[in-house]
């Protein structure tokens, strides 16, 4: 009994030296604290949606309205505007405009069709000419397309194409496309009927290492690869290969000097006749390549 008495002692003797060992408050220790005296301690956030900087960086539902003039967005069926996607964030714009089905966007800059969100899903036609876009990766998720415009753009990748399969008219005019293994993916677009792909590497060669002098027929070739194409750069394709010649590109320059020949003889006069036997032997220059009629 005598022992358990000590030991509940010396327990609350412990208790009571930590209770003096600890440290005294801030005010006692000499720290000095500043009183937050605002009435208003947890003021309430500011709605960034409204601030102009945002309107810059986002296309915000505001920012949308003033730019169709229309209150009810549900209302907008086509939209024109200009964008640098390095600037302004699209986000997932398509999901504010449920029915838009034309959409605009030559010359902006759009550097890959993912800036562009994946609700776009009603969109049946989009021009995006001249946006520097090299990336088409995204684009199977308008699977509503019927007309695409990517003319004068860097695109050498065409496989994502491969899954619009609503695609009719599809313009590439003026890319980096080089090779004839990208034209089977667009084989895929079923209904696929009109094709631009002049301007691109892939209309003098087959294949980046291809030589000059191969006979190669781009027109044949696209046709075999895409039976149900019906348009070529915007000439109707034959069901068979061209067995004619091909056609020189200065045909047309030589006709004309000939016809002028002609005209210039009919004169008779001696002088005429030296005139006319000049264009006979006119040299044509274009670029680095001399060619001589004689």
């Amino acid at each position: 009994m005598a022992v358990a008495q000590d030991s509940l002692y010396h327990r609350l003797q412990m208790m009571s030296s930590a209770l003096d060992s600890r440290p005294t408050s801030a005010l006692a220790r000499g720290v000095q604290i500043t009183e937050f005296k605002e009435t208003r301690v947890n003021p309430e956030p500011v709605v960034l949606e409204d601030s102009d900087l945002l309107l810059e960086q986002y296309l915000s539902p505001g920012k949308l309205r003033l730019l169709t003039g229309i209150d009810n967005l549900d209302d907008v069926y086509r939209l024109e505007l200009k964008v640098d996607t390095k600037e302004t964030s699209l986000g997932n714009f398509g999901s504010l405009l449920p029915n838009l089905t034309q959409l605009k966007l030559s010359n902006s800059n759009i550097p890959c069709i993912r800036d562009l969100g994946s609700s776009l899903r009603n969109v049946t036609v989009l021009w995006m000419s001249r946006c520097g876009l090299y990336e088409l990766d995204g684009i199977s998720s308008m699977l509503s397309l019927k007309e695409l415009y990517l003319s004068y753009n860097e695109i050498c990748d065409i496989s994502p194409l491969s899954m619009l399969d609503s695609l009719q008219i599809l313009d590439l005019e003026g890319n980096n496309i080089d090779d004839t293994q990208q034209i089977h993916y667009l084989a895929m677009c079923s209904n696929l009927s009109s094709l631009t792909l002049e301007g691109n590497p892939v209309c003098v060669l087959p294949t980046p290492d291809s030589s000059e002098s191969e006979d190669y027929d781009y027109r044949w070739t696209v046709k075999n690869t895409i039976p149900h194409l019906k348009i070529l750069d915007e000439e109707p394709l034959q069901s068979e290969p061209s067995t004619s010649k091909k056609k020189n590109v200065f045909d047309d320059d030589w006709a004309y000097l000939e016809e002028l020949q002609r005209d210039v003889g009919i004169g008779g006069s001696t002088e005429s006749l030296n005139t006319s036997g000049k264009l006979r032997s006119m040299i044509l220059c274009i670029g680095d390549k001399t060619v001589k009629r004689m």
